[in-house]
């Protein structure tokens, strides 16, 4: 246990030195006199519309995990969102993983399940992948990168996606798959996989409301970066910003940094770059976002013990 928490501490450790030096290395290639002079007098306005959409954003990640979760048990919108928002915002702190797993605690004390909530996390983030792989990255390369170099990325993953499905949809199969190798191989993880597969294929009207909030939560993920843009004096349409900021999105998956520090600032320059945006401008928009997601995620820890508090009684099973 004591090797495991110095092995977590060295590669936490190493992530942010990794994001040191990715941005040391962005600002070596910027003019840093525009870039001072555009980051320490931003538009109120724009900047103001950009909080206001990103609260917008962290809520509707709530929102998504509740509409799936209410399917299985009966939690109550409003212990969701806040139990949602502690998590989050410690997950801008440290790897994504350790957010999840405390959201699953932090559920846990609403009498939620360990496996369902983990299942609910687990098929939301895979509608937001879909999204992402399937829409947004194949726009991106056709509209953004005209190059045909990473086309097989999204096929690859609707391949996937289609055998998931189909798992879940021939009954003999499915049932195949759970006597053969979860049962022998993997029993620990039946709950689990069942608790997906149930979400999957038994509740289709929720898992069509997840699929629209996730749409809408992308185009107002392109609406606050347009804001953000728009306070640095960087101005893009909107459908394209819609597109570039949900791909970069997919940075924030590769785990060499705390946060995606430094990779999804640099691929914004790169892809912003690409529609005519200054270096400068695009990365002092994105310091400005990097610093409104750490003060809100800093506060919405301090209000941590009043947003979920510890409830008496709460057991890990369905309530009746």
């Amino acid at each position: 246990m004591a090797f495991r928490r110095r092995s977590e501490h060295v590669r936490t450790a190493a992530r942010w030195v990794v994001a040191a030096g990715l941005i040391i290395l962005i600002v070596h290639h910027l003019n840093i006199d525009e870039f001072r002079s555009i980051v320490v007098a931003p538009r109120p306005g724009p900047l103001a519309l950009m909080v206001g959409a990103g609260l917008l954003f962290l809520a509707m990640g709530g929102l998504n995990i509740w509409i799936l979760l209410s399917a299985l048990s009966p939690v109550r919108l409003s212990r969701v969102l806040r139990a949602y928002l502690v998590a989050a915002s410690l997950g801008s702190f440290t790897p994504a993983a350790l957010g999840d797993f405390s959201l699953v605690g932090l559920l846990g004390r609403e009498g939620v399940p360990a496996h369902q909530s983990f299942a609910v996390m687990l098929v939301d983030r895979g509608i937001t992948l879909a999204l992402y792989l399937l829409v947004y990255l194949p726009l991106t390369a056709v509209l953004i990168l005209p190059i045909g170099r990473w086309r097989w990325l999204p096929v690859a993953f609707g391949a996937g996606v289609a055998g998931v499905l189909a798992l879940n949809v021939v009954r003999p199969l499915r049932l195949w798959v759970r006597a053969r190798i979860v049962r022998p191989w993997l029993p620990q993880l039946e709950d689990f996989l069942r608790t997906g597969s149930d979400l999957l294929r038994a509740y289709p009207f929720h898992l069509l409301a997840d699929v629209v909030v996730t749409v809408a939560r992308s185009v107002v993920s392109g609406v606050m970066i347009l804001m953000v843009l728009a306070a640095v004096g960087a101005h893009a349409d909107l459908v394209r910003v819609v597109i570039i900021s949900n791909v970069l999105s997919l940075l924030n998956y590769i785990p060499i940094t705390v946060g995606g520090v430094g990779v999804y600032e640099g691929g914004a320059m790169a892809l912003f770059g690409q529609i005519g945006l200054s270096n400068e401008r695009v990365f002092a928009g994105f310091v400005l976002l990097r610093a409104y997601v750490v003060v809100s995620s800093l506060v919405f820890l301090a209000l941590a013990r009043r947003l979920v508090p510890k409830r008496q009684g709460a057991r890990n099973e369905v309530r009746a």
